[in-house]
């Protein structure tokens, strides 16, 4: 996480790293505008995943709930 945070801060741009549980990422509701998944999507509950990227997704999250996941 630290190597990438580094990376970017070289470029000068606005990006933070998070590690938490799929299910309960701590950001504001609105407030994330991509979402990043290794190859670990298998993994989570995808259900409960989904429901919070929904929630965390700004200005367009509406348009992300059409999706059938």
């Amino acid at each position: 996480i630290q190597e990438a945070s580094n990376s970017f801060k070289e470029h000068e741009v606005s990006v933070s790293f998070k590690v938490s549980p799929a299910e309960c990422i701590p950001v504001g509701d609105h407030s994330t505008q991509l979402v990043l998944v290794g190859r670990a999507l298998h993994y989570f509950d995808q259900k409960t995943f989904f429901k919070e990227v929904d929630r965390m997704l700004v200005l367009l999250h509406q348009q992300f709930k059409s999706i059938k996941w």
